[in-house]
């Protein structure tokens, strides 16, 4: 029975981890296209007002961008370091995809455990903000954005407004149907949301905390696996080395 020369073993071993970091520099390339997107569109769509309470959103956006472009780099020099054939450039590469897949799937974990912290945080600046509103400019355009857009009214009722700005009164952003100074009528004409912003505000933040959270696991986790492939086939290729 005819044996496979050892040479032939070892240029289908350097192939196969050709192939595999190929496949994985593409991997973080499309992942950088999509996270870096992300990112662009959480900014754009709640880096402003609406992120004062504390839904990090802002911070979200700023994890996504810098993931999305260590993900770019990284991408980058694993093509580059195969178009040159460089083998200490893809054992580069290698350190570190594992250091950024480890700190990813621990920021991961620790987004899906911080769910108490947020609603707790949120809550302390929303009241802090209802406080300020007729004194500081920031609390009004967030509380007015956050109602406009959330389709809510006060923290846990719409009753609360009347400490901050007199018996029956509302601000004009909770008004069903909107018009110059409709929140002064708006108790009498039953043109008022009735739903607290808390509970939407604190929904809307841990939804995309956990989503971000899974992406950050789920996507790490393929980058492991795929990384795993090509260092298993360099410690045979030292095995074959030795022979």
């Amino acid at each position: 029975m005819a044996t496979i020369p050892a040479e032939s073993v070892k240029q289908w071993t350097r192939n196969g981890m050709r192939c595999c970091f190929g496949v994985l520099s593409c991997v973080l390339l499309c992942g950088a296209v999509f996270t870096i997107a992300f990112g662009v569109v959480i900014q754009m769509e709640y880096g402003g007002p609406i992120n004062t309470f504390g839904g990090h959103f802002q911070l979200f956006s700023i994890l996504l961008l810098c993931s999305g472009t260590l993900y770019f780099l990284l991408a980058m020099f694993g093509i580059g370091s195969l178009i040159l054939n460089s083998s200490k450039g893809l054992s580069i590469m290698t350190y570190f995809v594992l250091i950024l897949a480890i700190v990813q799937i621990f920021t991961g974990m620790v987004g899906i455990g911080a769910k108490g912290y947020v609603h707790g945080e949120i809550n302390k600046r929303m009241k802090s903000a209802q406080m300020n509103y007729l004194k500081n400019p920031t609390s009004q355009i967030a509380w007015n954005t956050t109602q406009r857009e959330m389709i809510c009214c006060g923290i846990y009722s719409s009753s609360e407004w009347f400490r901050v700005l007199g018996d029956h009164n509302l601000p004009d952003s909770c008004c069903i149907y909107k018009s110059p100074g409709c929140g002064l009528q708006a108790i009498a004409q039953s043109n008022y949301y009735n739903d607290g912003c808390l509970r939407s505000y604190v929904s809307f933040t841990n939804l995309y905390q956990f989503g971000i959270s899974i992406y950050c696991l789920l996507s790490n986790f393929l980058h492991l696996f795929l990384i795993a492939i090509p260092i298993y086939l360099i410690q045979k290729l030292e095995e074959y080395d030795k022979l």
